[in-house]
């Protein structure tokens, strides 16, 4: 009886390790934040060294959380790359030496009120905003749509969108506020500006030409300064993401067909600023 027993066991105990395999397999385990989101892990870069301390077998060093928050910037619209968490992961494990996990929480056409309002009915997770470590923010420019609409009927001076854009920084500030008391003092929380708020590239592609070129680099100068005002307000980092975008060779390389949303070049410039403005050997302290 002790035998049947046994061996009873020990097929309920092998039944048991082959059905969790068979789920592993059938990728049945959900994403994390909101749907749509995407998940991503990198692993950094294997440099032996002789000097190097080899961890305990069975062991693993701390995995740094990476969540991205925003609007289609955030989301990878148009990059065709797997977007700006993924790629800031990758460039963080390699910088770092650590294991990162990203999670994308961007959503296209999301405004700072939108998303506001999605992390305070926890359409966002909530909890996985608390477990990050490193907060991207990229949002605000769908706030100022009706800004363009005006331009277009007629013009929209800055007496016309300046109310658009200090609503805009309210709901702005109200979410960093937000995600700075969720994910605590320890996170590195990026906030992002806008290389420009309406298409940008060559004049040609914008329907006003360079006059409305010119009249939304304007807008977004406002735009941006409220941003960063926004960050300073809630105790989190204001990252300028314009740079690259307004140097020497202006935006038009950096930008899709769309004249709007970042090519992958662009993106990888995007997370060239902001590893730039990571405290890389603060990460793990919290």
């Amino acid at each position: 009886m002790v035998l049947l027993a046994a061996m009873a066991a020990t097929v309920v105990v092998l039944g048991l390790l082959g059905l969790l395999g068979l789920l592993g397999l059938l990728g049945l385990p959900g994403l994390p934040g909101l749907p749509g989101a995407h998940t991503h892990t990198a692993d950094p870069p294997h440099r032996p060294s002789p000097t190097s301390t080899q961890p305990t077998p069975g062991a693993r060093a701390p995995t740094t959380r990476v969540v991205g928050i925003g609007d289609s910037v955030m989301s990878g619209t148009a990059c065709d790359c797997e977007g700006i968490p993924a790629d800031y992961a990758r460039a963080l494990a390699a910088r770092s030496g650590g294991r990162v996990s990203a999670v994308n929480l961007g959503q296209p056409g999301s405004t700072a009120e939108s998303t506001e309002g999605d992390l305070r009915a926890s359409v966002i997770d909530r909890d996985v905003v608390a477990s990050a470590d490193v907060l991207l923010v990229i949002v605000g420019a769908n706030d100022l749509g009706p800004a363009d609409d005006r331009y277009e009927a007629g013009g929209c001076d800055p007496a016309c969108y300046g109310p658009l854009v200090s609503v805009m920084g309210e709901h702005l500030e109200t979410l960093l506020r937000d995600v700075r008391q969720l994910a605590g003092p320890h996170a590195q929380v990026l906030v992002g500006t806008y290389w420009n708020v309406s298409p940008d590239g060559e004049p040609s592609i914008v329907p006003g030409g360079a006059a409305e070129l010119a009249w939304s680099r304007a807008l977004t100068v406002d735009t941006n300064e409220t941003i960063c005002r926004a960050a300073e307000f809630s105790s989190t980092r204001c990252v300028d993401l314009a740079a690259p975008f307004v140097g020497a060779g202006g935006a038009g390389p950096l930008l899709d067909d769309d004249g709007d949303h970042p090519n992958a070049a662009g993106v990888d410039a995007i997370v060239g600023r902001l590893i730039g403005a990571t405290d890389v050997r603060a990460l793990g302290r919290g």
